[in-house]
C-alpha cells in the first residue's frame, strides 16, 4: 500500500515536460498543497451529504449501529483532514513525505468508506430509493473528486474506483434487471468521470508547467537585464574615468597654448602654435565624438527644447565654417527660406550635425563651391518639417557606398581615410541625432560630380522672439576684467598642469589665486579664509569634490551662520554625462565648467558667479 501511495502522490503526464530537478519538486510541492486546498471543502461535504442521506432515508432506523459507527467515521476523518489541510503549509515544510500520504490515506479511506455503504444499500435494498440515494451521494463526491485531486490522477482513479466498485458488483451479484442497466450506467459514469479527470490534469499540469517556465523565463529576463544594466553602469564608468583622464590632460595643452596665442609672438611662434591649437581640437572632436556615439548607442543621450531661431543658426554655422572654405579658395553660398518661426529643440546638438555636414563638404571638394539652403517642406499642426541641403562639387561618393558611409567608422573607400583623414564617426553620429530629432539624412552623389546631403528635421513650432546675443566680446570682456575689484580666488585641483593653466590665465588680472591640492587641503584654506569665488575639480584624491562641497557648505552653515551668503563654488570637470551634471547641481556647486577650459570661457565665469 505504501508504495501504491508513493506512486499516487507523483504526478502523471509531466516526464516529457522540461522542467527537471528541483524545479520539478517545487511543481510537486505546488500540487501537493493545492490538494489540501481543495480538499477542504470536501471534510464538510462528506458530513452534509451523510446527515441528508440519513434524514431522507430509514437507513438510521434499519441500521442504527452501523450508522453511529460510520458517522463516527466520517467525523474522525473530517476532523484529521481539516487539521492537515487548514495547517497545510507548517505542515507540509516539515513533512512534506508524512503530510502528503496521511491526507491521501485519509482520502481513500473516505473514498472506501462511501464506497462500501453504496454497496451495502444495494445489497440491502436492492435497486430502490434507499441505494438510489446513496448512490446519488456517491455520484456526487465523485463528481467533486474530479475537480479537487485533478493534481494527482493517480489519486483520483483509485478513489473513483473505491466509490464506484462495491456498488457495481453488488449490482451484477443482483442479475435484475434493473441492476444491470445501473451497473452498466454506473460503469458510463465511472469512464466519463475518469475521462474528464483526466482533461483536467493535463490542462493543470500544462498551466502550472507553463507557470514555471514564465516565472523562470522572467527570472532570466530579470538577470539579463540587471546584467545589462551592470554593464552599462560599468561601460559609464569606464567612459567617465576615459573622459576625465584625457581632457585633464587636453586642458593643460590647449590652456597654455591658448596662454601662448595671446602673448607677442613672432610670426613663425604664431604658426606653431596654431598647430598645436589646431591638433588639440582635432583630438578633442574626436574625443567628443566617440563619447557621444557611446552614450547613443547606450540611450543616455537627451536633446534639449530651447526656443531657437532656425535660419540665425544655419546662417551662422554658414558663416562660422566660411574661414575653412576660403582657405581652399571655395566659394561658400547660404539661402535659408525667410518666414521660418522659431522652434523648440537642440541647437547644440542641430549645430553639430550642419557642422559635420559642412567641414565633409569642404574636406572632400578641392575646386568649386558649397552651397547651403534651408526651408520649410511642410507644416503638421504645430511641427514643422524642415530641411537643409547641402551640395558640394567634391569628390563624390559611388552609389554601392552611400549607405556604408553612416556605418561607425567607415568611410567610402580606405584611400580616403589616408588621404583625408578622419575617423568616420562624424555621419554616424549626425544620422542618429537627426534621427532622434524626429527626421534622417540622405544623400545623392555622383562620383567625381559631387554630393548633395539633405538634413529634414521634425519640430515644434515656438513664440517668435529676436534672439539676443549676451555673449561679451573678447575686447569688452578684457576691459570687465581690468576694471574687475580683487577677487580672492580659492582654485582645488590636483592636476599641476590645470594648476599652472589657470595661474596663467589669471595673470595680468585684478584676481588673487590661492592653490589647493585635494579636497580635504581645499577645505582647510576654505576655512581660514573667505574667499569671493572657488573653483573646485570634482575627481581627486583624499577627499574628492562632492566630499569637499558639501563639508565646505556645512562649515558655512555652522561657523558663519549663513551672514555673507554662500561663496560660490564652481565645479570644474571632465565628465560628459547628463546625470553627472545633475549630481553636481544638487550637491550645492553654483555652475558646471568642461575640461578644458579656454582663457576666456573661465574668465566669463568668474565675473558671471563672484560674490559682488
Amino acid at each position: 500500500m505504501l508504495t501504491t501511495l508513493e506512486q499516487i502522490g507523483t504526478p502523471a503526464g509531466v516526464s516529457h515536460d522540461p522542467v527537471t530537478g528541483e524545479m520539478r519538486e517545487e511543481l510537486k510541492r505546488q500540487a501537493d498543497l493545492e490538494l489540501g486546498e481543495r480538499t477542504v471543502l470536501g471534510s464538510y461535504v462528506y458530513i452534509g451529504m451523510i446527515f441528508s442521506f440519513i434524514l431522507a432515508t430509514p437507513f438510521e432506523q434499519d441500521f442504527p449501529k452501523l450508522t453511529l459507527a460510520y458517522i463516527i467515521l466520517v467525523g474522525v476523518l473530517s476532523i484529521l483532514r481539516l487539521v492537515l489541510t487548514l495547517d497545510r503549509r507548517r505542515l507540509y515544510a516539515a513533512y512534506p513525505k508524512a503530510w502528503r500520504w496521511t491526507l491521501m490515506t485519509l482520502i481513500l479511506t473516505f473514498g472506501a468508506a462511501q464506497g462500501f455503504l453504496c454497496g451495502f444499500t444495494f445489497q440491502q435494498y436492492g435497486v430502490s430509493n434507499v441505494s438510489l440515494a446513496s448512490m446519488l451521494i456517491t455520484v456526487g463526491i465523485a463528481g467533486g473528486a474530479i475537480a479537487s485531486y485533478r493534481s494527482h490522477v493517480r489519486l483520483l482513479r483509485c478513489h473513483l474506483i473505491l466509490l464506484f466498485l462495491p456498488a457495481l458488483v453488488t449490482m451484477l451479484f443482483l442479475k435484475t434487471g434493473p441492476s444491470l442497466a445501473l451497473a452498466f450506467l454506473v460503469v458510463q459514469v465511472y469512464y466519463g468521470l475518469r475521462h474528464q479527470g483526466n482533461m483536467l490534469h493535463k490542462v493543470y499540469w500544462k498551466g502550472i508547467v507553463d507557470n514555471m517556465l514564465l516565472e523562470l523565463r522572467q527570472r532570466e529576463l530579470e538577470a539579463a537585464r540587471n546584467a545589462a544594466e551592470s554593464a552599462n553602469r560599468a561601460k559609464s564608468e569606464f567612459l567617465a574615468g576615459l573622459s576625465h583622464e584625457i581632457r585633464t590632460p587636453m586642458n593643460a595643452i590647449l590652456g597654455m597654448a591658448d596662454v601662448l596665442w595671446n602673448e607677442n609672438l613672432t610670426d613663425s611662434l604664431r604658426n606653431q602654435v596654431g598647430i598645436i591649437r589646431r591638433a588639440g581640437q582635432v583630438l578633442l572632436n574626436l574625443i567628443n565624438d566617440i563619447l557621444d556615439l557611446s552614450k547613443i548607442e547606450a540611450g543616455r543621450l537627451e536633446l534639449e527644447q530651447v526656443e531657437f531661431d532656425f535660419k540665425e543658426l544655419v546662417q551662422k554655422t554658414a558663416e562660422m565654417m566660411a574661414s575653412s572654405a576660403k582657405t581652399k579658395g571655395l566659394e561658400i553660398s547660404c539661402s535659408v527660406e525667410e518666414g521660418i518661426p522659431s522652434i523648440l529643440g537642440d541647437p547644440y546638438r542641430l549645430r553639430q550635425i550642419l557642422t559635420n555636414l559642412l567641414s565633409n563638404a569642404i574636406k572632400f571638394t578641392e575646386k568649386g563651391a558649397i552651397r547651403i539652403w534651408a526651408g520649410r517642406m511642410a507644416s503638421e499642426g504645430p511641427l514643422l518639417k524642415l530641411q537643409c541641403d547641402i551640395a558640394d562639387t567634391g569628390i563624390g561618393i559611388a552609389k554601392e557606398k552611400l549607405l556604408a558611409i553612416f556605418e561607425s567608422f567607415t568611410q567610402a573607400d580606405s584611400s580616403t581615410t589616408r588621404k583625408y583623414g578622419g575617423t568616420g564617426l562624424g555621419l554616424t553620429i549626425a544620422q542618429r541625432l537627426a534621427q532622434m530629432m524626429g527626421g534622417r539624412i540622405e544623400v545623392r552623389s555622383e562620383v567625381g560630380e559631387g554630393s548633395v546631403f539633405s538634413l529634414a528635421i521634425t519640430a515644434p513650432a515656438a513664440a517668435v522672439r529676436k534672439s539676443m546675443d549676451t555673449e561679451k566680446s573678447a575686447q569688452d570682456l578684457r576691459e570687465a576684467v581690468r576694471c574687475s575689484r580683487p577677487l580672492k580666488i580659492l582654485l582645488v585641483e590636483d592636476n599641476e598642469e590645470n594648476q599652472m593653466v589657470v595661474r596663467a590665465y589669471l595673470e595680468g588680472t585684478p584676481f588673487q589665486l590661492d592653490i589647493a591640492g585635494n579636497g580635504a587641503e581645499g577645505l582647510e584654506k576654505f576655512k581660514s579664509k573667505l574667499y569671493d569665488l572657488t573653483i573646485m575639480d570634482i575627481r581627486m584624491p583624499v577627499m574628492d569634490g562632492y566630499e569637499a562641497i558639501r563639508e565646505m557648505r556645512k562649515y558655512e552653515s555652522l561657523q558663519r551662520g549663513g551672514q555673507s551668503g554662500p561663496v560660490p563654488i564652481l565645479a570644474l570637470t571632465a565628465s560628459v554625462f547628463k546625470e553627472d551634471y545633475q549630481k553636481i547641481t544638487a550637491a550645492g556647486f553654483s555652475v558646471c565648467l568642461m575640461k578644458p577650459i579656454l582663457r576666456d570661457g573661465l574668465l566669463e565665469a568668474i565675473l558671471r558667479h563672484a560674490k559682488p
